[in-house]
């Protein structure tokens, strides 16, 4: 399982250059409203929150079932609706010609069905919103190219095929009456399906990163070092801007597009008006990044510093001009999902990780139990596991 996204970023001094100007009147939102429920795709939505909009903190949790990888293949990252969890199962080796994707009953684990893919290498699924079809990326151990897969979400028989022109098996994103299907093999490129028909409308290569959709408009970063916005029916550029450096994916709210640009992170609105540059520790001068979370209230980064050699978690709100709170842990820390307006972490304390509930606004954490590496939630059920072992859990009654 790729449980995190592992983003390396120089820091080189000064402040990069200004790429639009703040606006003397309030900008339009960006319409990131996704109101599907579930995790039904890789970060949880096109905006790539990985937050389940639930609501409470701890929860009280009871183990369903588990579920292991056989001797021959390991476990990808799981997506789930609100009944059925969607699961891929990729080789152990690379000399082995079969992958797999299964979808299990959430409250009992039984397999509702298991489909054989002739593939080496398989990517996250992506559920579609009516839940009848799932899409998934795969790819043989030899050739130049690759498969998207459409499958009929209640028996796994395979609707449609499409043939790739390269081998990446990068997740897919869901845009307006489209996927969007990633490769994820040297620089990222993109492309539109049409979900009915696979059908391709346009694509994109030379990026530096998964891209992030709202409703109906694309943000990549560049190899270009710029922030583009593209129209998501018809790939047209509608607006980009000079942002300088990153290998962060652009990061969605409803206030704007957030970035994180040398010691910086600069949030752009939804036409491209520079709205805001928070500046981060000047101290650092080398980060490793995992992928941001975005909870109902902040943004928030998990940073290894090289030049400090600690984790810190900083916390940054949709609105205002400072970070909310920045909190060092030398021991180490990894941030995992959120939940509503809080976040899992293993933070380690006392020589060994403790499974953490962070408040996204005040940094208080309260003990999150024995559940280890969540990766996917819903209102009702939570699945935790790494490449070896998947476990559900039922949520209980959230405590407020």
């Amino acid at each position: 399982m790729n449980r995190r996204e592992f983003l390396t970023t120089g820091i080189v001094a000064g402040v990069a250059a200004s790429a639009g100007c703040a606006s003397s009147t309030e900008p339009a939102p960006v319409r990131t409203g996704d109101a599907v429920p579930g995790w039904r795709m890789y970060g949880r939505d096109p905006a790539r929150t990985y937050t389940a909009p639930v609501k409470g903190n701890r929860p009280e949790s009871t183990p369903l079932w588990s579920k292991y990888g056989d001797r021959e293949s390991t476990l990808e990252d799981p997506v789930m609706t609100t009944d059925t969890a969607y699961v891929a199962y990729g080789p152990d080796s690379e000399y082995r010609e079969t992958s797999y994707i299964e979808a299990l009953d959430l409250e009992t684990g039984r397999r509702n069905w298991r489909t054989p893919l002739d593939a080496n290498r398989i990517g996250t699924p992506l559920v579609a919103p009516d839940a009848n079809r799932v899409f998934v990326n795969a790819a043989p151990r030899t050739g130049d190219t690759g498969v998207l897969y459409a499958l009929d979400a209640q028996s796994g028989a395979i609707v449609a095929t499409r043939t790739v022109d390269d081998a990446g098996v990068g997740p897919i994103l869901r845009t307006q009456n489209g996927i969007l299907s990633c490769r994820d093999r040297g620089t990222v490129a993109v492309r539109r399906y049409d979900s009915a028909t696979l059908r391709k409308s346009w694509s994109r290569s030379e990026i530096s990163r998964i891209p992030t959709a709202s409703t109906d408009t694309v943000y990549l970063a560049t190899t270009d070092r710029t922030l583009d916005a593209l129209n998501a029916a018809t790939g047209e550029r509608e607006w980009t801007v000079d942002m300088g450096p990153t290998r962060i994916p652009p990061v969605l709210t409803e206030y704007g597009i957030h970035v994180l640009v040398n010691k910086s992170v600069q949030t752009y609105a939804a036409d491209g008006t520079l709205r805001r540059t928070i500046g981060l520790d000047p101290k650092i001068t080398e980060w490793r990044v995992w992928h941001p979370i975005v909870t109902a209230s902040s943004l928030v980064l998990n940073v290894y510093s090289l030049s400090e050699s600690a984790d810190s978690i900083i916390s940054i709100p949709h609105h205002g001009e400072d970070i909310r709170w920045s909190t060092v842990y030398d021991g180490g820390a990894i941030t995992r999902i959120g939940l509503g307006g809080d976040f899992v972490a293993d933070l380690r304390k006392g020589g060994t990780y403790a499974h953490q509930l962070v408040n996204a606004e005040s940094g208080v954490e309260k003990r999150f139990g024995e559940i280890q590496s969540p990766v996917a939630a819903t209102g009702d059920h939570l699945l935790a596991g790494d490449q070896t072992e998947l476990i559900a859990y039922r949520w209980g009654t959230p405590s407020n």
